[in-house]
């Protein structure tokens, strides 16, 4: 019995070595593996934007919030284009730029209207047909004097008189007639400068660029698109409000420009802009049952117009604040 059991224990021995040896080889692969794998964890971690505690997305606070849902839109928009057929020269505004009013934003070839413009400025100012005009009256004037004193003294006869008179009434018909085409000239010349306005475009008002439609070189022709200006901050809701509701909420016993509003943004965060009504339509959808209002939104952040909103007349739940983020006052503006 004892020979049979010494070669099992030594069988047992070589497993138990094996084993040991195994877990030796493994054991140095498997911990740096372990390590790694927390260290891109820790990176990752470092890399990703922190959770924000409570923060919603608009479809979670619409319902708590309430209002009626609409579309916002720019406080101003102007899509324009060239008055007349031209060629474009010169674009100095691109897609996202700000522009100011009166900037200009697009110019189209105009050498011909500008050399018109200079031969109408030479025209206006040219007052030397007023001038002679002006000499031919005082030189009739005092050849009628001296006819009459003439007349005194019995030395001139009655049709020197007569033609006398008539020469300084011709003369200063002639005066009149030459200030009259001067002060045309000079009005030729504001109506020509106007023209020539027309071949540029310029910004309508304070706003963003939101595209240019035309390359330098086309030929454009009215009413073609060419340049759309924006203004974001405010922006607008116009808001088809059930009527009952419209004869019910605000001071006085109905919803009046004016009145304050709330406005939910449906962007990332869900932010709750104030704003004021502007207008109340002072007729009703019969269909429809409803009175269009609109409201405007002070928009600091610049928030994209064409977003939906949520739009109550009542401030709102401090919760429904809380969630969205800070409720933006009433200020800002391009």
């Amino acid at each position: 019995m004892t020979d049979v059991a010494q070669p099992v224990r030594g069988r047992m021995m070589m497993v138990l070595v094996c084993s040991a040896l195994l877990a030796g080889l493994v054991a140095p692969w498997a911990r740096p593996a372990a390590g790694a794998g927390a260290g891109a964890g820790e990176r990752r971690g470092a890399g990703e934007k922190p959770a924000v505690a409570g923060e919603r997305s608009y479809g979670e606070v619409a319902t708590s919030f309430g209002g009626w849902e609409w579309v916002t839109r720019p406080s101003k928009d102007a899509v324009m284009s060239f008055t007349i057929t031209a060629e474009i020269a010169e674009i100095r505004a691109v897609g996202g730029q700000r522009v100011r009013a009166g900037e200009v934003m697009i110019r189209a070839r105009d050498e011909e209207a500008q050399a018109g413009l200079a031969v109408q400025r030479v025209r206006a100012s040219n007052d030397a047909l007023v001038a002679s005009a002006r000499a031919s009256v005082d030189l009739a004037e005092v050849r009628f004097k001296r006819i009459k004193e003439a007349d005194a003294q019995n030395a001139a006869s009655p049709q020197e008189i007569d033609e006398r008179r008539v020469a300084v009434d011709a003369a200063r018909a002639a005066l009149a007639n030459a200030e009259r085409q001067l002060e045309e000239e000079r009005k030729r010349l504001v109506q020509l400068e106007e023209q020539a306005k027309r071949y540029a475009i310029e910004a309508p008002f304070d706003g963003i660029v939101e595209a240019v439609a035309m390359d330098v070189g086309q030929a454009v022709e009215p009413p073609a698109p060419v340049i759309r200006v924006v203004a974001v901050d405010p922006m607008w809701v116009d808001l088809p409000v059930p009527t009952g509701e419209t004869l019910g909420l605000g001071m006085g016993g109905g919803l009046k420009p004016g009145a304050k509003a709330w406005g939910l943004i449906d962007v990332p965060g869900a932010p709750v802009l104030e704003g004021t009504v502007l207008y109340v339509s002072p007729v009703a959808d019969a269909a429809a049952e409803t009175r269009r209002v609109r409201v405007e939104l002070k928009n600091p952040q610049m928030l994209p117009p064409g977003t939906r909103a949520r739009v109550r007349f009542t401030a709102p739940p401090v919760a429904v604040g809380a969630v969205a983020g800070s409720v933006v006052g009433v200020g800002g503006g391009q």
